[in-house]
């Protein structure tokens, strides 16, 4: 669904800890599939979001683009 192995883990790790967090706070019985399911669809919708949001620039990248090189290093005060 986030069609990246990289950003699949991250989902995982995510729904993982969502869902261990929601088991401490709620004593009710669950039908843990679909509950599962509905965290980890969430994740995913909240990792889409947040990656079309943001542009991705790979670190291993040797070339960038003209002015993503002084985008990337620009220094921004403190406030």
């Amino acid at each position: 669904m986030v069609g990246d192995t990289g950003r699949a883990e991250d989902v995982v790790q995510e729904t993982f800890a969502s869902a261990l967090r929601s088991l401490r706070a709620s004593e009710r019985p669950i039908a843990f599939k679909p509950w599962v399911y509905q965290i980890t669809r969430n994740a995913c919708i909240d990792q889409l979001r947040r990656s079309s949001r943001a542009e991705e620039i790979s670190i291993d990248c040797g070339d960038l683009a003209p002015g993503l090189e002084s985008r990337l290093s620009q220094h921004v005060p403190r406030t």
